[in-house]
């Protein structure tokens, strides 16, 4: 899974928090906004 985010982005945040607690393996991608 490849998950496209900004570093500053609350729900990006919320989203690795939860593929962390389900230990899912994800790539992600940082864009500048």
């Amino acid at each position: 899974m490849i998950l496209h985010g900004y570093w500053r982005s609350t729900t990006s945040y919320r989203v690795r928090i939860a593929l962390n607690l389900k230990q899912c393996s994800y790539e992600q991608r940082t864009h500048d906004l």
